[in-house]
């Protein structure tokens, strides 16, 4: 799938610094905008429904 978005010039730094970040986390190599965005929603559903299992 393949989609256009605009960010924030903060959402921008954002997401490149969780690009090094993850790459460093792996052991060096290129991490695309695609993937950056797609772990950080994964990590942000799980942190959201953690929190609703734990308010239960």
């Amino acid at each position: 799938m393949r989609m256009t978005i605009t960010l924030s010039a903060e959402a921008k730094e954002n997401l490149e610094k969780l690009q090094k970040l993850i790459s460093e986390e792996a052991g060096g190599g290129r991490v695309t905008q695609g993937f950056a965005i797609g772990y950080a929603l994964k990590n942000q559903v799980e942190l959201m429904e953690q929190k609703r299992n734990e308010e239960k």
